[in-house]
């Protein structure tokens, strides 16, 4: 576990995205937002490329600013599959919140049409979304190439 909210491998992720985010591909910088439970919520980043993923995620707890938690890990993207290949984890703690981000061997397919979603994803142009079950998903919007 690291102490303090400043991971400089990661933090660039979070910075303004310039160039272009074109929706011809899967690889780039994905970002999205989302609520936990107990007033907390995060902020994620998701850049793909055919050989690695990072995953990166600033947390917050009602409303205190916690730290950048971010693992990068060997990966297999294409269009069709999304599969981490190692296991990494990240835990940090800033201003009394902790962020973790825990990655383990695993393969997403992308989601049958009128099926059901899970363990896969859809990417619709710059929008990009994950399903662990069709309850539990993580939309995404394309950041940069």
């Amino acid at each position: 576990m690291a102490d303090g909210d400043d991971n400089a491998e990661f933090a660039p992720l979070f910075a303004a995205p310039s160039g272009t985010a074109s929706a011809g591909s899967i690889y780039g910088l994905w970002g999205g937002a989302g609520e936990g439970t107990g007033g907390s919520s995060f902020d994620l980043r998701m850049g793909l490329r055919a050989t690695e993923a990072t995953i990166a995620t600033r947390c917050a707890v009602d409303g205190n600013q916690g730290p950048i938690a971010g693992a990068t890990v060997k990966a297999r993207i294409t269009s069709e599959r999304i599969e981490y290949l190692e296991s990494k984890t990240d835990k940090r703690t800033s201003n009394g919140v902790t962020c973790t981000v825990s990655l383990k061997p695993l393969a997403l397919t992308a989601c049958e049409p009128d099926s059901l979603k899970r363990n896969c994803f859809v990417r619709d142009g710059t929008t990009l979304e994950l399903f662990e079950s069709p309850l539990s998903s993580v939309k995404l919007t394309k950041l940069s190439d």
